[in-house]
């Protein structure tokens, strides 16, 4: 059989492994000095006050840098590139996940005779920086070295670094726990506002889908609510939730050219059936990205997980919680029946990731073990504690704190492990430090308002200086 090259995309067509002349970008990106004039292929002005953090997963390699191009401040991402060809032929200048991109910054000069535009700046040479910066530029090293940095080696700790490692374990579980207890506190607090202004059963659903929809579609999922509470009533989303949620999405299938497997093709139908008689005018297509993921995770999935949980819960499981926990012998044995029952599994969606996708062999279930940990700490814990307050319950509220205590530590996610990364020298001691809820929370709560919230610009944290925070800022 003869294949028609003209029928390859265009990155099939190297020759040479891309990543292997990648390896090094992140590196040259990090030894280009701050706060100095730079120039752009344009000829334009880029001054660099921050590089950004290093993003450990798909998407551009810097995330929330801070620049100056032309004399305009801007933070975004900064996506590095072999050379100016790969930012299309690889589709990166169409994909959502590098709709934030600010500069282009590449090694060889390669001109590509399109419309560009974002700026580019010329990755300097692979050759190391002058030892010492002329002093008004000898600033503190900021955190946003890359990952791959060798384990052990100082060069990809942050500026607190040297503040975290004083610290005794005692210590670093304290601050880390704290923090993961102020950030389920805040998340509650927000939950609790969401149920006065649009009530328990829409507070709830926004709760879980802003929890299990995933980064790249939580703008999806929220499209996706606003056309199931402004077309439809309160009592026809609680009673008919798994029809609207699916009708509203837009990932039915409804070509009939294109036959569906035995069990697809039942389930579809039945969906049409139930969404049919209540389907309004149809609105603007939901863009769900599927981008950047693993094969399991699709908004199919996602959404057949949310169905089998409010199916299982319904939108009003907070007072048989609380029965729950009031009958329990203790939190620990109150957490251990909540994760059995967070665990939801489905017989078509087990071995399936798609209405259209081939059966596999082994299941990979809904909502997994893992998943009902990150369950128990994003929605069930916070969403109760909301309830409680807002109902008056201040004697079950107080119940909370320990509660949350008392749930396994979420996943250590690629977040979780660049974020010690950046704080400790030698992270594989501290993570077993950190195995409960509270303080694996506590990381990332650290990382995002601390690290990445500032953008990578360490002047100012409160971690750098001396005495380290004794409460959370």
């Amino acid at each position: 059989m003869q294949i028609q090259s003209g029928k390859i995309p265009e990155i099939l067509h190297c020759a040479e492994s891309v990543s292997y002349f990648e390896a090094g970008l992140p590196a040259s990106w990090r030894r280009v000095p701050l706060r100095r004039p730079l120039r752009l292929r344009d000829g334009g002005t880029l001054i660099v006050f921050s590089r950004g953090l290093w993003n450990a997963g798909p998407g551009p390699e810097f995330r929330n840098a801070a620049l100056s191009l032309n004399g305009r401040l801007l933070t975004g991402d900064v996506a590095l590139l072999r050379c100016e060809r790969d930012w299309y032929r690889s589709g990166r200048s169409s994909a959502p996940g590098y709709s934030h991109v600010i500069l282009l910054a590449v090694r060889s000069p390669d001109p590509f005779p399109g419309k560009r535009k974002i700026p580019l700046y010329p990755l300097p040479p692979e050759e190391p920086l002058p030892e010492e910066l002329p002093p008004q530029e000898a600033l503190p090293p900021d955190s946003s070295v890359p990952e791959g940095a060798r384990p052990g080696t100082r060069s990809r700790l942050g500026a607190c670094a040297a503040n975290f490692e004083k610290m005794s374990q005692e210590q670093i579980r304290f601050l880390f726990r704290s923090a993961g207890m102020e950030r389920m506190h805040r998340r509650s607090e927000r939950i609790l506002h969401d149920m006065i202004h649009d009530g328990i059963p829409r507070a709830f659903l926004e709760c879980l889908c802003e929890s299990w929809g995933l980064r790249r579609n939580r703008k999806a999922f929220g499209a996706l609510l606003d056309a199931l509470w402004s077309n439809h009533s309160e009592e026809e989303v609680e009673t008919s939730f798994e029809a609207l949620l699916w009708g509203e999405s837009g990932l039915l299938p409804f070509d009939s050219s294109v036959p569906l497997p035995g069990e697809a093709g039942v389930l579809v139908k039945q969906l049409w059936e139930a969404w049919w008689p209540l389907r309004k005018e149809s609105g603007t297509p939901i863009p769900w990205h599927r981008e950047g993921g693993r094969v399991w995770d699709t908004p199919e999935r996602t959404l057949a997980g949310i169905a089998l949980f409010l199916r299982r819960f319904g939108f009003h499981p907070f007072a048989g919680w609380l029965e729950a926990l009031e009958n329990a012998a203790s939190d620990p044995s109150f957490c251990r029946n909540l994760m059995e029952d967070l665990i939801l599994s489905d017989a078509f969606w087990d071995y399936h990731h798609s209405f259209r996708s081939p059966a596999r062999k082994r299941a990979v279930v809904v909502a997994g073990p893992e998943t009902a940990r990150e369950l128990a700490a994003d929605v069930v814990v916070p969403s109760l504690r909301a309830y409680c307050l807002l109902t008056g319950n201040s004697r079950m509220a107080a119940r909370m704190d320990p509660l949350f205590s008392a749930l396994p530590g979420t996943p250590k996610t690629r977040r979780f492990v660049t974020a010690l990364d950046r704080w400790f020298s030698e992270p594989e001691k501290i993570a077993p430090l950190l195995t409960d809820a509270p303080s694996r929370q506590g990381v990332l709560f650290i990382d995002s308002n601390f690290c990445l919230g500032r953008m990578g610009i360490c002047s100012g944290c409160p971690f750098l200086s001396p005495e380290l925070p004794q409460q959370i800022p």
